[in-house]
């Protein structure tokens, strides 16, 4: 997965979806997230980037479930300043 648009220094993903395990930064994005709620069922997500590349997997019990649903709730430049989740969206590929 990947979050798509400017170039942002950390993100906050909302993610819902069917067996999700856990997730794992790549390159050099770090993650961390909550256990899924009991009555939303929302993970919520955390990765960070210094280089403003984020990207990250996610571990899912089958794939036959389908891609996770994640919107990006808020972002932070590379620059640690607030810019907001507008034109940030997260990308799936298998």
């Amino acid at each position: 997965m990947a979050v798509v648009g400017e170039p942002a220094g950390a993100v906050v993903i909302h993610v819902t979806g069917e067996g999700i395990q856990t997730f794992q930064g790549t390159g050099d994005t770090q993650v961390f997230a909550t256990e899924a709620g009991e009555v939303t069922g929302v993970r919520r997500l955390v990765a960070v980037s210094a280089s403003g590349n984020i990207t990250f997997r996610v571990h899912v019990d089958r794939v036959e479930l389908g891609f996770p649903v994640a919107v990006v709730t808020d972002a932070a430049g590379t620059d640690n300043l607030a810019r907001g989740p507008a034109g940030l969206t997260v990308e799936f590929s298998n």
